[in-house]
C-alpha cells in the first residue's frame, strides 16, 4: 500500500534490504493482505506466446498489464497480478519473462525467477501450479523455444510436473486440423511435451477469451501446493545458482554458444589476414568489424556464466539495485511528462497573444457588451431587478455531460448551457476564456436589431473559440486538487482533451499514451468519457464509451466484491476523505459518504437509495459532484431531470438551478 492507503497493483516484486529478514506478505500479492485461501499460479512461456494477454483478461485491479507486440517482450520483472476469482478467493497470476526475451539475457531472466521463487518459499508462499504457454501457430519448435522449454523443465523438476498445464494459444489463427496436428506432435515428441505429459502434466487449449482463461485457473483451485526443484536447491540446500539443475543447464548452453562465437572470431581473424595479403583493404576492414562483434558476443556470454555464480542473498541485492534503477527511470519519465505539459501550456498562451486572435476576441467582447446594453434597455436595469427564472428547456438528459465542485470553484457542463467559476490558474492555462453561453433569452423575444447582433456575436464567438481550440464543444470537465483539471472536447469531428494533473500522475500517463497512440496530434483514442471524477489523495475514475477504464481508488472501494466486474460499473463519483458513490449499469447504487454531504442518513443518501433497475430510469444518477474541499457542498442530476444539491455556501444555488432548467427542463415553483 502507498502512504495514502491506496493499493498499488501489478507492480514488480520488491525485496527487503536486510538479508534474511521476513518479507512483507503484500509483496507477493500486488499490495493486498494475505489470506489462507490465496492461490498462486505462475505463467511462463516464450516471448509472444500470450502470457500477458492471458493475464490481462483476468487481472481486474491496479495498473493495466503491459502487452508486447512484434518481437519485443514486455515483461521485465517477475510481476504478480491479482484476479478476484470469488468473494473468498484471490488468485495471483505471476507474469514471468521468457528465456528468449529480446531485452534481457537468459542469465538475468533465470536470476529474477530464482530470486522470486526462493523468497516466496521462504515466506511460505507456494505455487498451486504453472501454466506454460505455447503458440499453436508455430510450425516448428525453434531453437529458442526448445531452450526455453528445457529451462522450464529444469526449474520445475519431475515431481512438480503434475502441477503443470501445457497451454496452446492463438487457436483463432489456425484451422482446427492444423492446430490438432501440431498439438499431437507436441504431445508425441519426448523432447517437446511428451516427457512432461508422461509425468502427469496436462494439455489444454486457450481460446483467447475470458471464459477460457477462467476455466484454466479453475483447474488449480483444489490442487495441492507444489515446491519446485530450484526452490529446494537454493533455499533448503543453500546452493548457488550455478549449482542448481537449471543453472548448470544454462551454463552448459552459454558455454557452447560462447565457444561458437570464439571459433567464429578466430575464423574471421584468419580471413582478415588473408585479405590483407591479397591487399583487399575493404574486405579486411569488414572482417575486422565482424571479428570484434563476435568477440564481444563471446565476452557477453562469459559474463552471463559468471553471473550464475552467486548466492541467493547476492542475487537479491542485485535485483533490488535493478528495482531502484527502474524506479528512478519512472520518476524521470514523470518529470519529462510534466515538463512537456508545461511547454504545451506556454505554447497555447503564446498563440493567444497572436495579434489576429486578440483583434477577434476584442471584437467579440465589444459585440457582447452591446448585446447586454440592448437587453438592459429593453428589460430595464437587470442589476436593480430580482433574478427571474428562465423558461424550462428541452430535457436533454440523454446528453448530460458532467459537473464538478472544488471549494467555491465549479463547472456545470451541459449540452445547451455551461456554468462555471474556475480557479484563476485553471483559467490561465485554458486561455482566460469564458466558458458560459452568452445569450440569456430566447432569440424569438429579441427585436430585429438585437437578433442581428446576437447572430453576429455568436458567429464571432465560435470563430474566436475555434482559434482557441475548443470550438467543437466541451463534453466533460473535472476539477481536482492542486488546481488539477481534465477537459474533453470535440473539434473537427475528433475527440480531444487537455489536462493539467500534478496530483494524478497515473491518469496523466494514461492520457499521454493514448494521445501518442492516436492518429492526430493531441488527439485521444480513448473515446468520449461517459463519466470522469477526480478525487482526493490522487484517486480518480474515468470510463469512456470505448469501454476504456482507468482508475485509482481507495482500498475500501477497491476491495468491494463487485469492483472486480469493471464492465458492470456505469459511473464512480469521488469526494473528500475518499467518499464515493458507485452506480452499476443495472441502476444499482452503492456509496460511502464518510459522514459528509449529510452522511448516510441525509437527504442525498436517501435519494441515492431510491429505486434502481431498467424499469425506473428516472431514478438513475446522470451527473454528480461531491465537493473535494467542503463536506456540505454537493450537486446531482437524476434521469427524470430532478436535481438535489447542497451549496455549503460555496456556489450560487440559482446558477445551478438555471443550468438544470435550460439543459434538462427542470421546473421550479
Amino acid at each position: 500500500m502507498d502512504q495514502n492507503g491506496a493499493v498499488v497493483m501489478g507492480m514488480p516484486s520488491t525485496w527487503n534490504d536486510e538479508a534474511g529478514a521476513p518479507l512483507d506478505q503484500t509483496v507477493f500479492r500486488s499490495g493486498f493482505e494475505a489470506r489462507k485461501s490465496d492461490i498462486f499460479i505462475a505463467v511462463m512461456g516464450v516471448t509472444g506466446s500470450g502470457k500477458s494477454t492471458f493475464i490481462s483478461m483476468l487481472a481486474n485491479a491496479g495498473a493495466p498489464v503491459k502487452i508486447g507486440h512484434g518481437l519485443q517482450g514486455c515483461t521485465q520483472l517477475v510481476t504478480p497480478h491479482i484476479y478476484k476469482y470469488s468473494k473468498d478467493v484471490n488468485v495471483y497470476l505471476i507474469d514471468t519473462p521468457g528465456f528468449d526475451d529480446t531485452n534481457r539475457d537468459d542469465a538475468n531472466v533465470l536470476k529474477q525467477i530464482a530470486v522470486w521463487l526462493s523468497d516466496s518459499l521462504k515466506n511460505d508462499v507456494k505455487l498451486s501450479g504453472i501454466l506454460y504457454m505455447h503458440r499453436i501457430t508455430d510450425t516448428r519448435m525453434a531453437g529458442s523455444a526448445k531452450r526455453n522449454l528445457l529451462m522450464f523443465k529444469k526449474l520445475c523438476g519431475n515431481e512438480a510436473l503434475k502441477n503443470v498445464i501445457l497451454v496452446t494459444t492463438m487457436w483463432e489463427r489456425v484451422t482446427a486440423a492444423e492446430g490438432a496436428a501440431r498439438e499431437k506432435e507436441l504431445i508425441d515428441t519426448d523432447d517437446f511435451w511428451g516427457f512432461m505429459v508422461k509425468n502427469k502434466s496436462r494439455v489444454e487449449r486457450h481460446y483467447n477469451n475470458r471464459h477460457s482463461a477462467r476455466a484454466l485457473v479453475t483447474k488449480f483451485l483444489n490442487e495441492k501446493k507444489v515446491e519446485l526443484t530450484i526452490q529446494d536447491e537454493m533455499v533448503r540446500k543453500d546452493r548457488h545458482l550455478d549449482q542448481t539443475d537449471a543453472g548448470r543447464t544454462l551454463d552448459s548452453e552459454l558455454a557452447k554458444e560462447r565457444d561458437k562465437w570464439k571459433e567464429e572470431a578466430a575464423r574471421q581473424k584468419a580471413d582478415r589476414e588473408e585479405a590483407l595479403r591479397q591487399r583487399d583493404e575493404h574486405l579486411a576492414q569488414v572482417l575486422e568489424e565482424e571479428r570484434k562483434k563476435s568477440e564481444a558476443k563471446a565476452k557477453d556470454l562469459q559474463k552471463q556464466r559468471e553471473m550464475l555464480q552467486f548466492s541467493l542473498e547476492e542475487l537479491r541485492r542485485q535485483a533490488d539495485e535493478k528495482r531502484q534503477e527502474m524506479l528512478l527511470e519512472q520518476q524521470q519519465r514523470l518529470k519529462d511528462l510534466k515538463d512537456e505539459n508545461d511547454k504545451m501550456l506556454l505554447e497555447q498562451q503564446q498563440k493567444l497573444k497572436n495579434e489576429n486572435e486578440k483583434q477577434m476576441l476584442k471584437l467579440y467582447e465589444d459585440q457582447k457588451v452591446q448585446l447586454r446594453e440592448l437587453q438592459a434597455i429593453r428589460d430595464g436595469d437587470q442589476s436593480a431587478r430580482p433574478l427571474v427564472r428562465s423558461h424550462p428547456g428541452k430535457n436533454l438528459i440523454h446528453e448530460c455531460r458532467s459537473i464538478t465542485l472544488v471549494d467555491d470553484s465549479y463547472f456545470f457542463c451541459g449540452p445547451t448551457v455551461n456554468k462555471s467559476n474556475l480557479p484563476p490558474k485553471v483559467k490561465l492555462r485554458l486561455g482566460n476564456r469564458d466558458f458560459d453561453d452568452t445569450a440569456e433569452h430566447d432569440s424569438r423575444e429579441l427585436n430585429g436589431k438585437l437578433e442581428t447582433l446576437r447572430v453576429k456575436a455568436d458567429a464571432l464567438r465560435l470563430k474566436a473559440l475555434s482559434l482557441m481550440g475548443y470550438s467543437g464543444g466541451i463534453r466533460a470537465f473535472a476539477l481536482g486538487t492542486s488546481d488539477s483539471y481534465y477537459c474533453h472536447y470535440h473539434q473537427d469531428g475528433h475527440c480531444k482533451d487537455v489536462s493539467f494533473l500534478p496530483d494524478y500522475p497515473e491518469l496523466a500517463r494514461w492520457l499521454a499514451n493514448h494521445r501518442q497512440g492516436a492518429s492526430g496530434k493531441d488527439q485521444t483514442e480513448s473515446g468520449c468519457p461517459r463519466y470522469v471524477s477526480l478525487g482526493a489523495n490522487g484517486h480518480f475514475f474515468l470510463a469512456t464509451n470505448a469501454n476504456n477504464y482507468v482508475r485509482s481508488v481507495a482500498a475500501d472501494l477497491n476491495e468491494r466484491w463487485w469492483w472486480q466486474y469493471l464492465s458492470d460499473i456505469k459511473a464512480v463519483w469521488l469526494g473528500m476523505d475518499d467518499a464515493w458513490v458507485v452506480q452499476l449499469k443495472n441502476g444499482e447504487k452503492y456509496f460511502d459518504l464518510k459522514g459528509h454531504y449529510g452522511g448516510n442518513d441525509g437527504e442525498l443518501a436517501n435519494k441515492i437509495n431510491s429505486g434502481f433497475g431498467k424499469k425506473r430510469p428516472g431514478q438513475r444518477i446522470k451527473a454528480m459532484a461531491l465537493n473535494l474541499a467542503n463536506p456540505k457542498s454537493f450537486a446531482a442530476v437524476w434521469g427524470d431531470g430532478g436535481i438535489l444539491y447542497g451549496t455549503g455556501g460555496k456556489f450560487d444555488a440559482f446558477t445551478f438551478e438555471e443550468y438544470a432548467t435550460k439543459n434538462f427542463g427542470t421546473k421550479f415553483l
